[in-house]
């Protein structure tokens, strides 16, 4: 694979990134294969031999790179996981719900991208669908059950306020426990999107500190550590 075919199809697959994203990855790979040609020592071969030389270094260093869909994945995480713990948020638009199930989609991605066997990525790839469904289920057995204590309150309410002029005790408890209902409802709402916020924190956290390992532990194969510079 040639740079320009790497470079292509590498800004494709991050096309859903902000442009200094992607300006930042392309730039840091276009650098790397710019240095490692530059430190080549062609001294005493002709023009074609050298040229030869770095055409092979080059095909071989983007080999060593890998798959550039691959890079993409484990790029889209990193990213991601910037984007749930909030990192992307200052002095822009808050993330929206839909840009926020994408992350935590790239995320998943990412972890399952790593260069293992095929059993081994299927096994990985259903523990991570199961906890995906498992916890979404959680998640709405929780919310539907606040909303259905909304729902109950609300009706209290009604109900309550109907029977003001025939029965006032009754009216006065059925008011009272549709309040109580509202209020411990709007309680259990704040409490659950809280911990829905911090789960998800807590799992980008996770999914960003197994792909730095792994990204990490290439850059030190291919640069000795350093790693591309995401623009701010």
């Amino acid at each position: 694979m040639t740079r320009m075919e790497f470079m292509k199809i590498l800004r494709n697959e991050l096309r859903k990134l902000p442009p200094e994203e992607i300006v930042a990855a392309t730039e840091f790979f276009e650098e790397y294969l710019d240095d490692a040609l530059e430190a080549l020592n062609v001294d005493g071969l002709t023009e074609e031999e050298a040229q030869n030389l770095r055409e092979e270094t080059e095909e071989r260093l983007i080999r060593e790179i890998g798959s550039p869909r691959a890079v993409a994945k484990q790029i889209r995480a990193e990213y991601a996981s910037r984007i749930l713990e909030g990192e992307e948020s200052g002095g822009k638009t808050k993330a929206s719900v839909g840009s926020r199930i994408s992350a935590v989609w790239w995320v998943i991605i990412g972890i399952c991208s790593a260069p293992v066997s095929i059993p081994v990525a299927i096994c990985i790839g259903c523990v991570a669908f199961g906890i995906i469904v498992t916890v979404l289920s959680i998640m709405i057995s929780i919310y539907s059950g606040i909303i259905g204590a909304a729902i109950g309150g609300i009706c209290a309410l009604v109900m309550g306020c109907l029977a003001i002029p025939t029965v006032l005790s009754t009216a006065a408890l059925l008011i009272g426990i549709g309040l109580i209902t509202l209020a411990l409802a709007a309680a259990a709402g704040v409490g659950a999107y809280i911990g829905t916020r911090e789960l998800i924190r807590w799992l980008a956290r996770l999914g960003r500190s197994i792909n730095e390992k792994r990204r990490l532990k290439k850059l030190n194969k291919m640069t000795g550590g350093a790693g591309y510079e995401t623009a701010q």
